[in-house]
């Protein structure tokens, strides 16, 4: 065969693996009937090792079915596979207590040096090339400081980020009666990804292929357990991201409806920044809008404007008259009932604590879900959340605090120690310059909205 590679057809895969099949009965190892097939069909070992794991993965997961429909098809060519830069929340944690690290013994944290401690730690197996972009996406740019390149997060992100734990750690009454709420999905097929087997069909679990359908679950709770009447499970209809599925006009029948009636004093309501829940009340128009649309918005909120001025003039004045900050319909109608809203800041879903609670419960699902069923899964999903006590609440809260907390004196850390940080420009920086620098224009131009 040329070295190119080549796409055996479903006849030459039958072939190779019917001749495999019969040098392996008269070989003592399979290592030896490959030798052997590889001799006689010049097909090399490496694809003959990959059609006999194709034919047994079928064998385990569909014993009862045509095995060969599937098996013998021609694979299909697909793209080239994407190395994975989204790490999970607690993962992304971590990597940020790598990055303030190298700031703690005031070294720069350059992409080869980062790329080797994450790869040190197993958080992270791509490549430099994608680690700037999961830096990207958590919010982290190269810039220069005072004629230095330093790895620094948006300043955006940074503000809220202050803010937000200025707020949750100072300016509120108590920490343990804060309300925190988000939305998780459970997929149908949820199960464990390893158990223990010898090999055998006896011993091969039989999981469906695929995540299948999902439900949506949307709960609230403190340290003192769930919020009664909050839970809300529902069937998703849709196979793309689960967010996808909500949207303004169900959060807020939700939040109306489960949420308000369960919560007996005023409270502090922590969310994330997703588009359903901040829908604004009035939204300032833009370039984009008509110049009708414009000097509508410009009357409802008793700023002169008349349809002499040309649309750019009018967009000077809303630019000018527009609110400090907006005004969200949900904070308007938790206001109504004595109740503030709290967003968290943009990648910091760590500060939640009902992140761990959905992993308890997704956790015994998984353990638990052999049916594969949507009656099923829903069940387990009922007794999982019927299962999370109160110490699980406050345990979760506790380690939430200790974690704003923590990043609190980080922020406090890494404002000191940035401009003391020395780097040599002859040796890393150099290296790396060139990729790094070109790429900051880059990132800023396309910084993405400020959602999970």
């Amino acid at each position: 065969m040329s070295a190119n590679k080549v796409t055996l057809k479903s006849q030459s895969r039958e072939i190779v693996e019917n001749v495999r099949d019969y040098f392996q009965s008269q070989c003592a190892t399979v290592r030896e009937s490959v030798d052997l097939t590889y001799q006689a069909t010049k097909v090399p070992a490496r694809t003959i090792y990959r059609i006999k794991k194709e034919k047994k993965s079928l064998v385990c997961t569909s014993p009862d079915e045509d095995k060969n429909a599937n098996f013998l098809s021609t694979p299909k060519r697909g793209g080239r596979k994407r190395t994975i830069t989204e790490p999970g929340s607690f993962d992304r944690l971590a990597i940020c207590q790598i990055i303030y690290n190298f700031y703690r013994r005031k070294e720069s944290p350059t992409l080869d040096k980062l790329l080797q401690a994450l790869r040190e730690q197993e958080l992270f197996d791509g490549g430099r090339s994608s680690l700037q972009v999961l830096l990207h996406n958590m919010g982290f740019k190269y810039k220069k400081h005072d004629g230095r390149k330093l790895l620094m997060e948006r300043s955006d992100i940074v503000y809220l980020r202050t803010k937000y734990l200025r707020t949750i750690l100072y300016e509120i009454d108590s920490f343990y009666d804060v309300v925190w709420i988000d939305e998780t999905w459970v997929n149908v097929n949820h199960t464990m990804d390893k158990c223990w087997t010898n090999e055998t069909l006896a011993s091969a679990l039989k999981q469906p292929i695929g995540k299948g359908g999902r439900l949506i679950v949307t709960h609230a709770g403190n340290s003192h357990g769930f919020i009664p009447g909050a839970k809300k499970v529902f069937r998703s209809k849709k196979s793309g991201d689960y967010h996808d599925e909500m949207n303004a006009e169900h959060f807020m029948e939700w939040f109306r409806e489960n949420l308000l009636p369960g919560l007996s004093v005023p409270s502090v309501i922590v969310m994330d920044n997703a588009p359903y829940h901040s829908k604004v009340l009035s939204k300032v128009p833009n370039s984009s809008n008509k110049k009708e649309e414009i000097l509508t918005w410009l009357r409802t909120n008793h700023i002169q404007a008349h349809e002499g001025l040309r649309k750019i003039e009018l967009l000077e004045l809303v630019k000018r008259n527009k609110p400090p900050s907006p005004r969200y319909i949900i904070d308007e109608l938790a206001a109504k009932y004595g109740h503030k809203i709290v967003r968290l800041p943009p990648y910091h879903c760590q500060f939640n604590p009902i992140e761990l609670i959905w992993a308890n419960v997704k956790g015994y699902v998984r353990r638990n879900n052999t049916h594969f069923t949507f009656a099923d899964v829903e069940r387990l999903t009922y007794e999982a959340i019927e299962r999370i006590t109160p110490d699980d609440w406050r345990n979760a809260v506790d380690h939430c605090l200790r974690v704003s907390k923590t990043a609190w004196s980080d922020d406090e850390m890494v404002e000191h120690v940035v401009d003391e940080v020395i780097i040599s420009v002859t040796g890393e920086i150099s290296s790396e310059s060139e990729s790094e620098s070109d790429g900051d224009t880059d990132w800023d131009e396309s910084i993405m909205p400020l959602s999970d």
